[in-house]
C-alpha cells in the first residue's frame, strides 16, 4: 500500500538504520549508496529539481524525477525529521517518526511510505490504541483496521497514494 506521509514540504531531512539505496522512480537508475545512521537532505533546486546530499556534504546529486529509497536490509528503518500529525486539530505536533519499507519522493517533496498491508497495520494499530491496552482489545482492533484498510485502499488513488496517515484514513504512525 502507499500512505501519504508529507505533502509539498521545502525540504527533507533523514536517515537509515542500515546502507540504503536510492533509485529513480522506474528502479532503472541507481542515484546513491546511502550510509547508515548519517543525516540526508532533499530540497529543490530554482528548476524543481530533487538534490540530494549527505547533511555536511557539499557534493549533491541532482534527479530529475521522483525517487525511492530503499533500505539494503528490510529490517531498516528510515527516520523522517518533523513529520507533521493531526492537521487543524489540537492535537497536531511535530515529530521525529520511523518508518518500515521504501520511500518515495517526488519534485515537489511529497513523501509516502510503500510498504505491505500487514506492515501498514502495525503503525497504525498502536496508533489507534494504547498499545498497553488488554491483548483481546488489541486484536480486536486489527481486525477492526484490518478490515477498514480493506474497504479504503485507493481512498486518495488520484493524488497518488491510497491513505493519508491521518484520522481521514487510519492514524498511522509507522514503526513507533
Amino acid at each position: 500500500v502507499r500512505v501519504d506521509i508529507l505533502q509539498s514540504q521545502n525540504s527533507l531531512e533523514f536517515k537509515y538504520s542500515t546502507p540504503f539505496v536510492v533509485k529513480t522512480r522506474d528502479g532503472k537508475l541507481d542515484v546513491l549508496n546511502g550510509s547508515a545512521n548519517k543525516n540526508y537532505l532533499v530540497t529543490k533546486n530554482s528548476d524543481g529539481r530533487l538534490v540530494m546530499s549527505e547533511e555536511q556534504d557539499v557534493d549533491a546529486v541532482v534527479v530529475d524525477e521522483a525517487i525511492l529509497i530503499n533500505p539494503s536490509n528490510p529490517q531498516g528503518a528510515i527516520s523522517i525529521f518533523n513529520v507533521h500529525s493531526g492537521m487543524n486539530n489540537f492535537w497536531s505536533n511535530q515529530e521525529d517518526r520511523s518508518y518500515r519499507g521504501t520511500i518515495e519522493v517526488t519534485s515537489g517533496i511529497n513523501v509516502v511510505n510503500i510498504l505491505n498491508l500487514e506492515e501498514y497495520l502495525y503503525g497504525v494499530v498502536p496508533a489507534e490504541m494504547p498499545a498497553n491496552w488488554p491483548k483481546e482489545a488489541l486484536k480486536a482492533q486489527a481486525v477492526a483496521a484490518r478490515s477498514e484498510a480493506f474497504k479504503k485502499v485507493g481512498r486518495h488513488k488520484d493524488e497518488g497514494f491510497d491513505f493519508c496517515a491521518e484520522v481521514h484514513c487510519q492514524s498511522y504512525k509507522g514503526v513507533e
